[in-house]
């Protein structure tokens, strides 16, 4: 399908024109949610999975951040995705260097992709 001219200021907007921008974004959804994860004393690593409340068209996007107060018990903590699916995916946090202590971090995800 040819792409339609974007339209000029103050024109009537075309239904070609309209018709592709709807297309574009019916055809997306975008999920989200937060976990929260404990990383035990002298604990590197640990994975959750997480599960889509409706599965994609495809694999999507996935999107971490990690609400980390820096440097908890002298680590430094971050997250990581990984086995991403239509259904989910695993989600890592993990902790380098500094004293041994549990870390409990709050993770946000966002994913986008195809709506299936």
């Amino acid at each position: 399908m040819a792409v339609p001219a974007r339209p000029v200021a103050g024109a009537l907007l075309d239904s070609a024109w309209g018709g592709l921008v709807h297309d574009a974004v019916v055809a997306f959804d975008i999920q989200s949610g937060t976990l929260q994860q404990t990383l035990a004393s002298g604990q590197a690593e640990i994975g959750q999975a997480v599960t889509f409340a409706r599965p994609f068209g495809a694999a999507p996007s996935v999107v971490l951040g990690t609400q980390s107060a820096g440097g908890v018990n002298g680590r430094i903590v971050f997250g990581r995705q990984s086995a991403i699916t239509v259904n989910g995916f695993t989600c890592w946090l993990q902790a380098t260097g500094g004293a041994a202590g549990a870390v409990t971090q709050t993770t946000s995800w966002l994913a986008y992709g195809p709506r299936a």
